[in-house]
């Protein structure tokens, strides 16, 4: 009889190099913490507002130049460096900022008015 360990081995490392030949590492990690929840106003709209938190996962400072908020696939909103700096707030600070320093975190408040309904929201940075 052969040892189990004997074939387990090989299966591991195919495994193993199957899923780091895929990934792709990423300095800036997105979350929204909690789901927004869609909300009638006294316009008679539909409105979303949520915050998008940002991880700074590198060793250098990232400065974010554009940000899309998409609704099934078709840009809702974009916000330029500009206005991104407007509402980009670091963990633990009350001024906002243009950028997020090495190993931050940070909250960008957005506020999307939504005209048709929609399936999917995501949000892209470049």
């Amino acid at each position: 009889m052969r040892p189990a360990s004997r074939y387990l081995f090989p299966t591991l490392f195919f495994a193993l190099a199957i899923s780091t030949a895929s990934e792709e590492i990423t300095p800036l990690l997105l979350s929204v913490a909690d789901a927004p929840v869609p909300f009638h106003g006294s316009d008679g709209r539909t409105h979303l507002v949520y915050e998008l938190e940002m991880t700074n996962f590198s060793s250098g400072e990232i400065v974010p130049e554009k940000v899309e908020i998409l609704g099934d696939g078709v840009a809702l909103q974009t916000l330029e460096a500009e206005a991104i700096a407007k509402r980009l707030q670091p963990a633990g600070e009350r001024e906002s900022t243009g950028s997020l320093a090495k190993s931050t975190k940070a909250l960008l408040f957005l506020h999307i008015v939504l005209e048709p309904p929609l399936s999917l929201v995501s949000s892209r940075i470049a």
